[in-house]
């Protein structure tokens, strides 16, 4: 199955197809000749000068190059328009090289074949728009993003924990005060104001391939209104001997607290990762505004960690999250 590949433009400028007028065939031309790969979706598309020649047809084949053995190219024989769906071709190996060649078609002439420069469709291939589905809280927006392509994409098999994300996000009322974040596939976007109604574009990368994709639609959703149980801020870890203190800001008394933690690798894998984090021993049900818990509860590494409210009137959102290193000493 061709389920494989990004998004890639292969513009070729094709010589004209010429039956010999010798025998009373008509002249034929096609130029810019074009290979679109969009993610799942191949497409074949060229420009065709033989709008006067009444009922020509286009084909085309395929094949691995070093192999000849043309194959019909499915999707693409005898078409009438410009331009074709090869989705379906069966390509098991998106490093190999392939070829295309396509011809005119009137009755029973035929054009000589014109052959595509071959190419590797891994490294031709450009990225597309992720899915994007979005959450809202009072002052932040949770996202969830999915990679391009498709789950079994061969194209992207190797890379769909390793796509990052940049996210562009502004007031719907105010597109000069956008701004730009980098986002895992599970993230947040904090910062925000409650009941605004915040627009945002997302795009993938390869930043090791130095390849950039297309950006998504755009996506709008309204915060919602003030929570009545405002979350933890100005979250903090340190260390004191052998024990990690962990503190925050809270504005009102009576309120217990809650905090956890995640490894950061997780939030490079997509998908859902809520039930992922782990309670911080000695950090739960807590009634200050700090917790102290061992060092020794942490291997070396990467973590995040968050931290909520509750009270009478509820439990608030998880605050902002807050990365640290072990291996970095971080001192009271």
């Amino acid at each position: 199955m061709l389920s494989l590949l990004g998004a890639t433009t292969l513009m070729l400028v094709a010589g004209r197809w010429v039956l010999p007028a010798a025998s009373g065939e008509a002249n034929l031309k096609s130029e810019n000749v074009e290979i679109h790969i969009i993610d799942d979706n191949f497409f074949l598309k060229w420009n065709s000068s033989s709008e006067s020649v009444r009922n020509v047809t286009f084909s085309a084949d395929y094949q691995i190059l070093g192999t000849d053995n043309w194959k019909k190219l499915p999707g693409c024989q005898h078409i009438t328009s410009s331009k074709c769906n090869f989705s379906s071709v069966e390509l098991k190996d998106v490093f190999e090289k392939i070829e295309l060649r396509i011809r005119a078609e009137e009755g029973n002439n035929t054009s000589t074949w014109y052959e595509v420069e071959p190419f590797v469709p891994f490294l031709k291939a450009q990225i597309g728009p992720p899915d994007v589905h979005l959450e809202a809280e009072d002052k932040a927006i949770i996202l969830s993003i999915s990679p391009p392509g498709t789950e079994d994409s061969i194209m992207w098999a190797l890379d769909r924990s390793s796509f990052r994300y940049s996210v562009v996000i502004w007031k719907n009322s105010s597109s000069l005060e956008e701004r730009t974040e980098t986002v895992y596939p599970e993230d947040k976007i904090y910062k925000l104001s409650p009941e605004i109604t915040y627009c945002l574009k997302v795009k993938a990368e390869l930043r090791l391939q130095s390849r950039v994709g297309c950006y998504s639609p755009v996506y709008c959703i309204n915060t919602t209104e003030r929570h009545k149980v405002p979350s933890p801020e100005n979250v903090q870890i340190n260390v004191d001997n052998q024990a990690y203190v962990l503190k925050w800001d809270y504005p009102y008394e009576s309120t217990t607290f809650q905090a956890q933690w995640l490894r950061a690798f997780l939030k490079k894998i997509p998908g859902k990762h809520s039930n992922k984090w782990k309670q911080i021993p000695n950090c739960e049900n807590v009634t200050t505004t700090h917790c102290v818990f061992p060092r020794d509860i942490f291997s070396m590494g990467i973590y995040y960690v968050r931290v909520r409210a509750s009270n009478g009137n509820g439990t608030s959102f998880w605050s902002e999250e807050k990365e640290f290193n072990t291996e970095v000493k971080l001192f009271l």
